[in-house]
C-alpha cells in the first residue's frame, strides 16, 4: 500500500463535526503530547460515549456528508506515508455505517505522501497538497499583533535575530559569533531559555539532554567548556523590552503557533535584516514530490518575506537558498560578502572548524548590514518582488483549495487554519448554536 515508505504509528488527534454537514478529522505520526488515543481507522474513538449518543439522537451523524482528513500539516518535518491510514478509516465507515449519508473525502496533505489512486472505496476520494505555514501567512488574526507593513529602508541600521530554540548550530552559535566579535550593536535580538515556557528554572534547562548534546557540538566548534557555556548562556539572556511571547503562551489563550506566526514585536519595524533561521537545518527531504517546499519553510521564513524584510539564513550547503530561489524568490546573497552558496556539507567539515556556518551566517548579516545602502533600491525592489510573488502564491493556493474542496468555503478562512493545529485542542466547534451543546 502507498509508496513503499513504512508507516508510522498513528495517532487521532481530533475527530469532530466542523458544519452541518462536514466531519474533521486530524491524525498524527508517532507519540504526540498530550497523548491521545491510538488510530486504527475508527475515527470514533476521541469522541467519549457520551458524546457519540448526542450526535445520533441529534441525527448529525445522518447529515454528514463531507470526510475532511488531515495529517500533521502543522509539522513540516514530519514524514510517511499516509495512504494506509486513509484505507482504514474508509473501510471502517463503510462496516460501522457510522456516516450513513457519507459521499465525499477529501484528504489534505503536505509533507506525508499520499497515494489516492491507490485507495479502493465507494466513496469519492480526492486530495489537495496544502502547504501549511504559507496558507496561515496570507491570515490577519485580532489576537495578533497589529503590523502596518511599509516600503523597506535601510535606516533602522540593525538586524533583529528572535532566536527561540537557541540549541541549534544556526541559533545561538550565531550569537555567539557577534559576541565574541564584539559585534552585539549591530543586533536587536531575544534569547530566552524558556521562550515557551518548558523549564522551571535555567538550571532544569542545563539538564536536558539536548542541551548536553549541544554543548559537545560548542566544545568542537568553539572549545568552550560546558560551565564557560553555561557562563555565556546566562550572560546572553535577553528579552525585548515590549517582548511577551512567554507571558502569551502561559496564558493558554493562545495556541504558540498562533503567537509564533501573528506576533511581531515592535522593533520588527525599524529592523533593517532579519536572521531567521529555521527549524531544519540539514536536509530533510522525502520522496512527496513538493517536499523540498513543505519540508523546509515555517512562520519563520514567510513573516520578513510578508513585510517586506530582506532576511538572512543558515542551512547545510545553503540549501534553503536553493529551494527559495527555484520557487522564484529573491534571496538577497548578492548584497553579503559570500554571495557563493556553501559547497560543502557540514558532516564534511572537520570538529576543529564546525563554527564554519555560523561564521558565515555572522560575516554575511555584517557585510550586507555595510553595503545596503549602496544597494538600497536593488534591495527594496527584490522585497517588494517577493512580497508580491507570496502574494500571489497565497492567492493561488486559497484558490486551489476551495475549488477541490468546495464544503470547506463555509468555514471563515481562520477557522481553516486552526484545523489545521488542532492536535491537543478539543472541542473546537465552528457553528456553535447548532453543535456546541452537544460538546458540553
Amino acid at each position: 500500500m502507498g509508496t513503499g515508505i513504512k508507516p508510522l504509528g498513528v495517532f487521532l488527534e481530533e475527530s469532530i463535526p466542523i458544519t452541518k454537514t462536514t466531519w474533521y478529522i486530524s491524525i498524527s505520526p508517532g507519540s504526540c503530547y498530550p497523548p491521545v488515543q491510538p488510530f486504527n481507522g475508527h475515527i470514533s474513538k476521541a469522541i467519549p460515549e457520551s458524546v457519540k449518543n448526542k450526535l445520533i439522537e441529534s441525527g448529525t451523524l445522518k447529515n454528514i456528508e463531507n470526510l475532511v482528513i488531515a495529517a500533521y500539516l502543522y509539522e513540516p518535518s514530519s514524514t510517511g506515508d499516509m495512504t494506509e491510514w486513509v484505507q482504514k478509516s474508509l473501510d471502517y465507515l463503510n462496516e460501522s455505517n457510522f456516516f450513513p449519508n457519507l459521499k465525499n473525502v477529501h484528504v489534505l496533505y503536505d509533507s506525508m505522501l499520499f497515494n489516492d489512486q491507490e485507495i479502493k472505496s465507494k466513496y469519492n476520494v480526492k486530495k489537495t497538497f496544502l502547504p501549511y505555514y504559507l496558507l496561515r501567512s496570507t491570515l490577519y488574526k485580532d489576537r495578533g499583533t497589529k503590523l502596518n507593513v511599509t516600503a523597506w529602508s535601510p535606516n533602522g541600521k540593525r538586524a533583529l535575530f528572535l532566536i527561540g530554540d537557541g540549541l541549534r548550530i544556526n541559533r545561538f552559535p550565531v550569537l555567539y559569533e557577534f559576541y565574541r566579535n564584539n559585534d552585539l550593536t549591530k543586533l536587536e535580538y531575544s534569547l530566552d531559555y524558556n521562550y515557551i515556557n518548558r523549564f522551571d528554572n535555567i538550571q532544569e534547562y542545563f539538564n536536558d539532554v539536548e542541551f548536553k548534546k549541544f554543548a559537545n557540538y560548542m566544545h568542537a566548534a568553539y572549545n568552550l567548556s560546558t560551565d564557560e557555556l553555561k557562563k555565556k548562556i546566562k550572560l546572553l539572556q535577553r528579552k525585548l523590552i515590549e517582548d511577551n511571547f512567554n507571558e502569551k503562551v502561559k496564558s493558554k489563550q493562545f495556541n504558540h503557533f498562533d503567537i509564533s506566526a501573528y506576533y511581531f514585536p515592535k522593533v520588527w519595524h525599524t529592523s533593517s535584516l532579519i536572521l531567521t533561521m529555521e527549524t531544519q537545518f540539514l536536509y530533510v527531504i522525502n520522496d512527496q514530490p513538493r517536499s523540498k517546499e513543505t519540508n523546509t519553510f515555517t512562520e519563520k521564513l514567510w513573516k520578513p518575506i510578508s513585510t517586506k524584510k530582506p532576511f538572512i539564513l543558515c542551512s547545510n550547503q545553503d540549501y534553503q537558498y536553493s529551494i527559495l530561489e527555484s520557487m522564484g524568490f529573491k534571496t538577497f546573497l548578492e548584497y553579503t560578502s559570500h554571495p557563493n552558496k556553501i559547497t560543502h556539507a557540514l558532516k564534511d567539515i572537520p570538529s576543529f572548524y564546525q563554527s564554519h556556518y555560523p561564521k558565515l551566517t555572522y560575516e554575511r548579516t555584517c557585510s550586507f548590514l555595510n553595503n545596503m545602502i549602496k544597494y538600497e533600491k536593488q534591495i527594496a525592489n527584490d522585497v517588494e518582488y517577493n512580497y508580491n510573488l507570496w502574494l500571489k502564491m497565497g492567492k493561488e493556493l486559497w484558490k486551489r483549495l476551495y475549488n477541490e474542496c468546495p464544503w470547506i468555503k463555509e468555514i471563515p478562512k481562520n477557522d481553516i487554519a486552526d484545523l489545521c493545529i488542532l492536535g491537543g485542542e478539543c472541542n473546537y466547534i465552528t457553528d456553535p448554536k447548532t453543535l456546541t451543546r452537544l460538546f458540553s
